[in-house]
């Protein structure tokens, strides 16, 4: 790096200086070693302040970066059937965390070229096999510009459907004998729809099954099975419907394919309100029907039309007399 002292010294020696071809006063010349003195000085403070300037843009530079473990210290996931990516990726997690100078949330960039790395056996295929993974995957290549590098949200979609893909041994899932829990799945004469679903929600939970959506387009075998067994449910729940015509309209509205169970009754719910309804509705029908028969002749006891009278009395009749008052 060139200093301004270097600069000022070919100034001076140079055979085109200007004090030199207008021939300077002795009083110019004496006064002239002075000056040159004092700039130089200032000079070179200039250029020591711009090289600590400089080893502390460098320093500061290297501080920023976020510290990385050595791969060859860590583990390698191969995705083996009794292989846990939970607890592979909290020790990989504890590791990046503990290198001096640490950043939370741990850099992506760096923990997904990391893990790329150390993926093997049936967990790279799967990577490798999986675009939406193997795309992430990429983007902790070398080179790539920040604007391509992967985010914290990036990560977490890769730990997710690792997690997913690969959730280690099934012990830990409840045992429970699903055929015979729901044999006896079925709603009393008495019985309240709410007080039906409330029963079946109990039972879910007895069988180890949660009512809420996948959380994740890859799903474990754990959630395989709570599924499978949420639908079995689904259909023993509409099946064991105490009402034959709630249950048929049910079955129509596609209660089968709602998923949850929550759903399901919120649909037949609906559903039983609707058939409520039109047997309102084909009850006044009826009875005015019955009314016409009798519209020639004169009830001697109340003094008008038997349609007039039956109007009156109907529901629909007292409720629309009731919106017209003023």
């Amino acid at each position: 790096m060139t200093s301004r002292t270097d600069n000022l010294v070919d100034s001076d020696t140079s055979e085109d200086s200007p004090i030199q071809a207008e021939g300077s006063s002795s009083n110019d010349a004496s006064e002239l070693p002075q000056e040159t003195t004092h700039t130089r000085e200032h000079l070179k403070l200039l250029d020591v302040l711009d090289q600590r300037l400089a080893r502390l843009s460098l320093s500061s530079t290297t501080e920023k970066m976020p510290p990385v473990p050595e791969p060859r210290d860590l583990d390698k996931f191969k995705g083996a059937s009794t292989d846990n990516a939970k607890r592979w990726l909290k020790t990989l997690h504890t590791r990046f965390d503990s290198m001096p100078g640490a950043t939370d949330p741990v850099d992506p960039y760096n923990f997904l070229k990391i893990a790329d790395t150390l993926l093997a056996g049936n967990a790279e295929i799967w990577a490798d096999s999986t675009p939406q993974i193997r795309s992430i995957l990429d983007k902790s290549e070398p080179g790539m510009p920040d604007a391509g590098k992967p985010t914290n949200r990036d990560r977490e979609v890769f730990e997710e459907a690792l997690k997913a893909r690969f959730p280690g041994t099934l012990t830990d899932l409840p045992v429970v004998d699903a055929t015979t829990a729901l044999r006896h799945l079925a709603q009393s004469r008495d019985e309240s729809l709410a007080s039906y679903y409330s029963r079946a929600s109990t039972l879910l939970q007895q069988l180890g099954c949660h009512d809420m959506a996948l959380a994740t387009t890859y799903p474990s075998p754990q959630e395989v099975l709570v599924v499978t067994m949420r639908k079995q449910l689904i259909e023993k729940f509409i099946q064991g419907l105490a009402n034959t015509e709630l249950r048929k309209e049910s079955m129509v509205a596609r209660c089968f394919t709602s998923g949850l169970l929550k759903t399901a009754y919120q649909i037949i719910e609906e559903t039983q309100t609707y058939i409520a309804m039109q047997q309102k509705m084909a009850a006044e029908e009826q009875m005015a029907q019955k009314a016409e028969m009798w519209d020639s002749v004169k009830d001697l006891n109340i003094g008008r039309r038997a349609s007039s009278y039956v109007a009156t009395v109907t529901p629909s009749y007292r409720a629309s007399q009731h919106q017209d008052a003023p």
